[in-house]
């Protein structure tokens, strides 16, 4: 793979050596790392790191939302001029089947192939991620009708997925604001649900570009944060500029 930047947000000492491990198979040049401040994990992972790669460039966020938190000022430090942006976190242990289904297409010399064409100079693709985990954001009116269904020791999953699609509605908003852009039959988009990926650099500059760090809350929430808003938001400002997402 080339004219990419490779970023990575680790925060669990065994799921995070896994994701580094399996990272080293396929790249060894300059990694954009974030860690979580004061996070017991960190040596190790700075350790093993160091010895897999050959630049490492550190920066250490609050423990804020998700992954999505330290993705956001990492990509701040990234002054590389390239066309791509491969974008990896870690997940617990008890989700690596989730985490491989992620990640494997990048590792798989098949998917590499597609990959190639798919990020060639004529391509009018935006970005790559897994087909096993391909989603669709609901709309208010689908969550409403799964509603009645949900027990009551689970209903809180149905308020958070309304938070979700709030923070996607606003941050749509602001995109609009910002760009004059939207696009009313992407509004609840196709997206790789757990936000590991090969995107255009300008569509992540722009997506950003509307973030603020208060957008954030403290700490790991299951849904319904600003951090799973932009999983789909990605998604959304790709198509918005023009570009295709393929699911492989």
């Amino acid at each position: 793979m080339k004219n990419i930047s490779v970023h990575l947000h680790l925060y669990y000492e065994d799921a995070g050596s896994y994701l580094l491990n399996k990272l080293s198979k396929i790249w060894n040049g300059k990694i954009y790392l974030s860690l979580v401040h004061n996070n017991c994990a960190n040596d190790i992972l700075l350790s093993l790191a160091n010895s897999m790669f050959s630049d490492i460039d550190i920066v250490y966020v609050d423990n804020k939302g998700t992954d999505q938190y330290g993705f956001l000022h990492s990509f701040k430090l990234n002054n590389e001029d390239t066309k791509w942006v491969l974008y990896w976190h870690d997940k617990h242990l008890s989700k690596k089947q989730w985490l491989d289904d992620l990640t494997d297409l990048f590792c798989i010399d098949e998917n590499i192939k597609d990959i190639k064409r798919y990020t060639n100079d004529i391509s009018s693709c935006g970005i790559i991620s897994s087909a096993k985990c391909r989603n669709k954001a609901l709309s208010f009116h689908q969550i409403a009708e799964l509603s009645p269904y949900m027990a009551i020791e689970y209903r809180q999953n149905i308020v958070r997925s309304y938070h979700a699609i709030i923070w996607l509605k606003e941050l749509q908003y602001l995109f609009k604001q910002k760009y004059n852009i939207y696009d009313e039959n992407e509004i609840y988009p196709e997206f790789s649900a757990g936000t590991i990926f090969l995107a255009r650099r300008d569509i992540i500059a722009k997506a950003h570009s509307v973030m603020h760090n208060n957008y954030f809350e403290d700490c790991y929430r299951a849904d319904g944060d600003v951090g799973h808003a932009l999983e789909r938001f990605y998604h959304y400002v790709s198509k918005c500029l023009g570009y295709t997402n393929k699911f492989i």
